[in-house]
């Protein structure tokens, strides 16, 4: 992973690839370590900047830009980076705020992609806040063209947080349960300071293509819970 940043916002698809099959475990933390460095990087160089806008040429901007999203693409969407300039993010899963009812996953709430197979997802979802439950709806595609099967997911099965008085938590015990989803979207409540991982059945290109946000459609369920 080399910390560099050109036009596409992209060239780490060969170090992602690897961790997705499995190769490359620290690939995450150190993507993301690179991105920062680009981040705090392009910053100083806005600061510096005393140039006079009037003069610039057209792609001044553009080489300054500090936004970066090829390692955020990858990790909490499964995808590579889309084309620059107006390219189509095609991403085989997209998040939404079901509390808040807008794109994107909710406040204190990580996402990682662990694999992608034609058939299969494993997710990775965090709920960061230590007090306030989270709501997320999880959809098949960046336009809801795919169908989610069944989901597999951890529950915990030892007697967490133990008892008051005890000097120390039982040992955490974890199971696993399984749900037959059929739909374009669930939606995944998160307690607070927890974690699940989910692996997915993934049916691809069922459904008509569409922008329309889960709570737009008419007589929408948004899917299993």
């Amino acid at each position: 992973v080399i910390s560099y940043r050109g036009k596409e916002d992209a060239g780490h698809e060969q170090p992602w690839v690897a961790y997705l099959q499995g190769d490359n475990p620290e690939y995450p933390v150190r993507i993301l370590q690179a991105s920062l460095e680009q981040v705090y990087r392009r910053c100083k160089q806005v600061c510096r900047d005393d140039t006079d806008p009037r003069e610039n040429h057209i792609h001044w901007w553009q080489q300054l830009n500090p936004v970066t999203t090829e390692a955020l693409i990858q990790l909490t969407l499964g995808s590579p980076q889309m084309l620059y300039n107006g390219g189509l993010l095609l991403a085989p899963v997209r998040y939404f705020d079901h509390q808040r009812k807008r794109p994107g996953l909710p406040e204190n709430v990580a996402a990682l992609v662990e694999d992608v197979k034609r058939d299969h997802l494993r997710i990775q979802l965090v709920n960061l806040s230590h007090a306030e439950p989270r709501s997320l709806i999880v959809q098949a595609g960046t336009l809801a063209e795919h169908r989610f099967g069944e989901i597999s997911y951890n529950v915990v099965t030892s007697d967490y947080p133990g008892s008051v008085g005890s000097y120390a938590a039982p040992p955490l015990v974890t199971g696993s349960d399984r749900v037959e989803v059929n739909d374009t979207r669930f939606t995944v409540e998160m307690p607070p300071g927890t974690r699940i991982c989910l692996e997915i059945g993934l049916i691809r290109g069922v459904n008509p293509p569409s922008y329309r946000h889960p709570w737009s459609e008419a007589g929408s369920t948004q899917g299993r819970e």
